[in-house]
C-alpha cells in the first residue's frame, strides 16, 4: 500500500475505527496511523468499547462496522449523536450486505458514505487523508495566531462529571479555569477572580444561573462579562428570553458536542477582546476630557465616572453602581433624566449641583438601555441672564 503522508498538527485528528473482528480492527487502524502524525487512531472492536474510548474526548472521524453483536453500528451513531463529549464530524459505515432500509436510516443519522465489503484498506486511507483536509479547512486559525492573551474562564457547575468534562475541553484549548459548585461560589469568584468568560449552569445550590446572572449584570464592574448558560433541559421560548434580557450572550443544552461549545467560546471570547479594546480607547478620552462625564445604567445606577466628574462628588466611589438618591442635591439631574427617558433619545437639559453651579447636560441613551451624561459648566457667565443665553443658544445647537 503506497503512503499518503500528513502534515503534521498542532492537534492530531482522533479516528474512532471500530469492527467487532479483532483483526480487521487491528490491519485498519494500523495502516491509517501510518499517514503520518497528524492523525490519531482509537481502535475499539465493540459499540460500547468505543463509546468508553471517545467518554471524555469526541473523535473526529467515525468507521465502523454495521453487524456487530449487541450494538450495530447504525446504534452507535445514534448513542454518539447525543454522547457527551460530541458527535463525530464525519461518520462512514461498512457493510457486508445491501440492508433494506440501510441508506435512509445512514442519510437520518448524516452518516457521510457507506461502503460495502470487501473494502480495500487504500480506499479507506484516501477517504481518510480528503477528510482530514476538510477538517483542517474548516478549523480556525492556530490560538497562537488567534491571541496573545491565555483567557480565564469560570466554570459553574454543581455536577462533578460536568466540571471534569468542562476542565478537559478548556484544558485542551489551553485556557485557564476556575471553578464553582453552587451559585455563591460562582459570585464570588467573578467578582474577586474577574473571569474572561462564564460557563453558568442554570440549577444549582443556593443561587440558580438565572439569580447569579442578574448580580453579574447588575454590578458594574462584572456586567461586561461573557456568560453561556448552560442547561440540562431545553429551555422553552419564555426562558429562553428571560435569560437573554437578564444579559446571557448565549445558551448552550446538555449534552453538548465540545466542538459546539469551544467554538461559542472562541466567538465570545473574540468579540469580548475586541470590545475591550474600544473600551480602553473610549477610556482614554474621557479620561483625559475636561467635561464631567457620567455613565449610567437602565436602572439609572452610575456605571462610569471619569475624573472631571470625580470632583463633582465628595464621595464618588460610593455612588458607584448605586442610583443618585432623591433630595440629597440631586434632584435636578434625576429630573432631567426622568425626562430623557420618556423622550428615549438624544435630550439636552439644564442642571443645578448642590453647590449651585449650573451645568448644560447633554444626554445620549445607550442601546443597552441606560445614559451617557455630558456636563458642560455654565457657572462661568457673570450672571444669570447670561447663563440662560449660553443654555438657550446650547439648545438651538
Amino acid at each position: 500500500m503506497n503512503q499518503l503522508p500528513l502534515a503534521s498538527r498542532d492537534v492530531p485528528v482522533r479516528i474512532l475505527v471500530v469492527d467487532d473482528h479483532l483483526g480487521t480492527a487491528t490491519t485498519l487502524a494500523r495502516a491509517i496511523s501510518q499517514l503520518g502524525p497528524g492523525v490519531n487512531v482509537i481502535p475499539a472492536t465493540s459499540g460500547k468499547e468505543a463509546l468508553e474510548r471517545v467518554k471524555h474526548d469526541a473523535a473526529d472521524i467515525l468507521i465502523t462496522d454495521m453487524i456487530m453483536p449487541e450494538m450495530t453500528g447504525l446504534q452507535l451513531l445514534e448513542q454518539l449523536q447525543n454522547h457527551p463529549a460530541g458527535r463525530p464530524m464525519f461518520s462512514f459505515l461498512i457493510t457486508a450486505y445491501d440492508v433494506p432500509g440501510l441508506k435512509l436510516a445512514a442519510r437520518r443519522l448524516n452518516v457521510t458514505e457507506v461502503f460495502t465489503k470487501p473494502v480495500n484498506p487504500e480506499r479507506i486511507c484516501q477517504v481518510v487523508v480528503q477528510t482530514v483536509e476538510k477538517i483542517t479547512q474548516a478549523k480556525p486559525a492556530s490560538k497562537a495566531l488567534v491571541s496573545k492573551k491565555q483567557f480565564t474562564i469560570l466554570i459553574a457547575d454543581d455536577q462533578p462529571d460536568n466540571l471534569m468534562l468542562l476542565t478537559r475541553y478548556l484544558e485542551g484549548e489551553g485556557y485557564h479555569y476556575l471553578e464553582a459548585k453552587d451559585g455563591t461560589e460562582a459570585l464570588d469568584k467573578v467578582r474577586t477572580q474577574l473571569p474572561d468568560l462564564v460557563l453558568l449552569d442554570v440549577n444549582m445550590p443556593n443561587k440558580d444561573g438565572f439569580a447569579v446572572l442578574e448580580e453579574i449584570r447588575a454590578d458594574p464592574a462584572t456586567r461586561n462579562i461573557p456568560v453561556i448558560i448552560l442547561t440540562a433541559a431545553r429551555l422553552d421560548a419564555v426562558e429562553i428570553q428571560y435569560g437573554l434580557n437578564l444579559g446571557a450572550d448565549d445558551y448552550i443544552t446538555k449534552p453538548f458536542d465540545r466542538r459546539e461549545l469551544l467554538a461559542r467560546i472562541h466567538t465570545k471570547l473574540r468579540a469580548r477582546e475586541a470590545e475591550d479594546g474600544i473600551r480602553q480607547q473610549l477610556a482614554a478620552v474621557l479620561q483625559n476630557t475636561s467635561d464631567p462625564v457620567l455613565m449610567f445604567d437602565a436602572k439609572i445606577r452610575i456605571s462610569f465616572i471619569n475624573p472631571a466628574a470625580q470632583n463633582l462628588f465628595t464621595d464618588y466611589t460610593e455612588n458607584l453602581g448605586q442610583s443618585l438618591a432623591a433630595g440629597a442635591g440631586y434632584d435636578s439631574l434625576l429630573q432631567v433624566l426622568d425626562q430623557a427617558r420618556c423622550s428615549n433619545a438624544p435630550f439636552l437639559g439644564r442642571v443645578v449641583w448642590p453647590d449651585r453651579r449650573v451645568f448644560s447636560a447633554s444626554i445620549t441613551p445607550l442601546q443597552e438601555g441606560g445614559f451617557v451624561v455630558v456636563l458642560r459648566d455654565l457657572t462661568s457667565s457673570t450672571s444669570l441672564e447670561q447663563v440662560e443665553t449660553v443654555f438657550n443658544q446650547d439648545l438651538d445647537q
